[in-house]
């Protein structure tokens, strides 16, 4: 079992975690599955401060250089590196070592390739650095999409197991292997999400509606405060001004939250006039209550 980066999500919250993960991989020593894994960008070496100790079925790639295991029995060479930091900029794959002849050689690497939309650019490589190795096989993390990138050799982003958000649907799981006389013979994803509905978030908003227009047609403050609120999502110049007084808060926001698929810019034109539009809902609403 290959597992190319990103295991956790960042620290963990108590072992827990980690403690699950654990007993999954004695499972896999009771049936003589062994379990090969590097490091990503969401559980490098710098994010996890837990540490439990693995059963001796799972092998942890180094995260200072490439590190190359034999597996005498089948004839197979697994080579890795994981991620040390969170932000890995430079292409560790050059260091890799070249296959080994008569074996059938694997590449495990946590990368963008040559540039994913939506994902950071992290240890960025080229299709054609990657065959000068001579593997037989990569097996990338990083990218969330199932990929199949290349077939000589076979260069494959197997995609997470289960989709991280509600924006990311369809099938999710993993890619089985089939080798043969050291060469691939077939590869197939297949599903582990369950394929049933999983919430990703449910927003209660139970505010009597208000029509804009009524009120902007009032004659007292809160006709005021709408036609200034409006005022702000039409002008770009107004909107680029609260832009202004906005970026004192996202000074003040964690790294995590202003990068990933997930990022959250609250200077961010788009995110300003959401903003807006409930600020709107809320103070009207909180003016015209009865009490």
């Amino acid at each position: 079992m290959l597992l190319a980066g990103d295991l956790y999500d960042g620290d963990w919250k108590d072992y827990n975690t980690g403690l699950y993960f654990l007993g999954c991989m004695r499972r896999l020593r009771e049936s003589g599955i062994r379990a090969f894994i590097i490091t990503g960008n969401h559980d490098a070496a710098s994010q996890i401060t837990k540490q439990l100790r693995l059963p001796d079925n799972v092998t942890m790639f180094s995260t200072r250089k490439p590190e190359s295991v034999v597996l005498d029995e089948w004839n197979v060479a697994i080579h890795g590196q994981g991620f040390a930091t969170r932000a890995v900029m430079e292409d560790i794959s050059q260091t890799y070592p070249h296959g080994i002849p008569q074996l059938f050689n694997i590449g495990m690497l946590h990368t963008c390739l040559n540039g994913k939309p939506g994902h950071d650019p992290y240890a960025p490589c080229t299709v054609d650095g990657l065959r000068s190795k001579g593997y037989q096989y990569w097996a990338l993390g990083h990218v969330h999409t199932r990929e199949e990138v290349s077939q000589q050799p076979w260069i494959v982003f197997p995609g997470n197991t289960q989709g991280r958000h509600i924006r990311e649907t369809g099938p999710k799981g993993c890619t089985l292997v089939t080798v043969d006389n050291l060469e691939v013979d077939s590869v197939e994803h297949r599903d582990l999400d369950g394929a049933g509905l999983w919430l990703g978030k449910i927003v209660v908003q139970t505010r009597p509606t208000i029509a804009a227009d009524g009120l902007l047609a009032r004659d007292d403050a809160i006709s005021g405060l709408s036609r200034a609120i409006q005022h702000l999502e039409s002008d770009e110049i107004a909107l680029a001004g609260l832009a202004g007084e906005v970026a004192v808060l996202r000074q003040k926001l964690p790294a995590e939250l202003l990068s990933g698929e997930d990022r959250y810019d609250p200077t961010d034109p788009v995110e300003l006039r959401l903003a807006l539009a409930d600020v709107r809902e809320l103070l009207v609403n909180r003016l015209l209550r009865a009490d």
